[in-house]
């Protein structure tokens, strides 16, 4: 899974920075027009410019990355219901 997680490009820039490990798998939910993510037991707002609208998500789940000095850089939806 790492080449996956690695072959990530920021939606706004286009610059790779969505690491393995950075990432994980996460519980998500749509508010409105934007979607919110499971991080620490709390949920928190995704930017509309950090959703990756990834053809292949081979976890079968929305994918968060996050870090302490960027926030979400990324994420990945996982299939809807």
């Amino acid at each position: 899974m790492a080449p996956w997680f690695h072959s990530l490009l920021q939606p706004w820039t286009g610059v790779p920075s969505c690491s393995i490990a950075d990432c994980r798998t996460a519980d998500f939910r749509t508010s409105g027009d934007h979607y919110e993510v499971m991080v620490n037991g709390w949920w928190h707002e995704v930017l509309a410019d950090k959703v990756i609208h990834h053809a292949e998500n081979p976890t079968g789940r929305a994918v968060v990355c996050r870090t302490q000095v960027h926030g979400i850089p990324c994420f990945i939806p996982g299939p809807q219901t």
